[in-house]
């Protein structure tokens, strides 16, 4: 099986799948290559995105020291034949279908920022890698070709800006932790009864730490901006990458079925409970929003030791843990 290219606009909602929430909602998207009517002719634009390179240089220094990088954004392009029009006014619908899905006015009225749709290729083993996009041009319909009758059929040239420029595998990844807990333990004095019970020195009782250094194997080439749930009750938690050093905690006590979410997802980061209220005030000076999991050689493997710990935790605690794996370049 050949790979298949999709454009996915941002009023179709994806389940955690990966797949439309309901099936109804193909309708809404556009395949570029179907092996009956649609033909892909060609596209550019899916490999290493462009890179800036932050350097700076000294007096009498020869060239430059690169410092950082960013990726800018980056732009694909495909060129798709229409066919399988029997007459006129079929041509005319396939123009109008084609710009109806692919118009930027798609998104939401509700959303509180630009919702981007998102371009989709299913390769051949059935594995998927989307890429959040925007339509910048085309169709143009222009014709090609004056002295060739085709006055049913259309090739066009359609190209997508993509602000992200890291693909993402859409099935998303999901981790719950949950407390156990301990009850009806008794300790003893060793001076008091000769058969006591010895622990190692960073024993953990009570209900303090939701996990304690759980390794999550990070599989992709760019890094994964988690979403973290957390329900209540918990006071102060705190979120850790014990690998690389990274931490977000809340100087804030979460209510018995109350459940923050921390997104932090470039241009999304954010913290709200589901009351609807920004906590981003509550935020602790020695935490930063720069949260991620990394693959190698960042962190060794892909193994990220993550940990959740807080106080005042039940059995009703629960932390949850979503990602979608990125990559560089497909």
């Amino acid at each position: 099986m050949r790979e298949r290219h999709l454009y996915i606009p941002p009023d179709v909602d994806i389940a955690a799948s990966g797949q439309p929430t309901t099936f109804s909602d193909w309708q809404y998207i556009l395949r570029f290559n179907d092996n009956h009517f649609k033909g892909l002719m060609s596209f550019t634009g899916m490999g290493m995105p462009q890179i800036t390179y932050i350097t700076q240089s000294g007096p009498n220094q020869p060239g430059e020291t690169i410092l950082s990088f960013n990726l800018e954004p980056r732009y694909i392009q495909y060129v798709i034949a229409q066919g399988g029009a029997c007459s006129r006014m079929t041509w005319w619908d396939n123009r109008e279908r084609l710009g109806t899905l692919l118009s930027p006015a798609r998104q939401t009225p509700t959303a509180t920022q630009y919702e981007t749709g998102r371009l989709r290729v299913i390769r051949p083993d059935g594995s998927m890698r989307d890429i959040d996009a925007v339509i910048q041009d085309g169709p143009k319909f222009e014709p090609r070709d004056p002295g060739v009758w085709n006055e049913w059929n259309y090739i066009e040239t359609l190209r997508f800006k993509c602000p992200d420029p890291t693909w993402y595998n859409p099935v998303r990844v999901d981790t719950t932790w949950t407390l156990t807990v301990y009850e009806g333990l008794i300790f003893y004095e060793a001076t008091d009864y000769p058969n006591n019970l010895t622990f190692p020195d960073n024993a953990i009782f009570g209900t303090d730490v939701i996990t304690a250094g759980t390794g999550v194997v990070y599989t992709g080439t760019w890094f994964g901006y988690p979403t973290i749930y957390i329900t209540g009750p918990m006071y102060a938690p705190c979120v850790e990458n014990q690998t690389l050093g990274q931490k977000i905690a809340l100087n804030y006590n979460v209510a018995i079925g109350e459940v923050i979410t921390i997104n932090t997802t470039y241009g999304r980061k954010s913290i709200t409970n589901n009351f609807g209220d920004n906590l981003m005030g509550t935020l602790t000076k020695d935490s930063s929003m720069e949260f991620f999991l990394a693959h190698h050689p960042w962190a060794t493997g892909g193994v990220n030791v993550l940990q959740c710990s807080g106080s005042g935790s039940t059995a009703a605690t629960e932390v949850r843990f979503t990602y979608y794996t990125r990559y560089i370049t497909i």
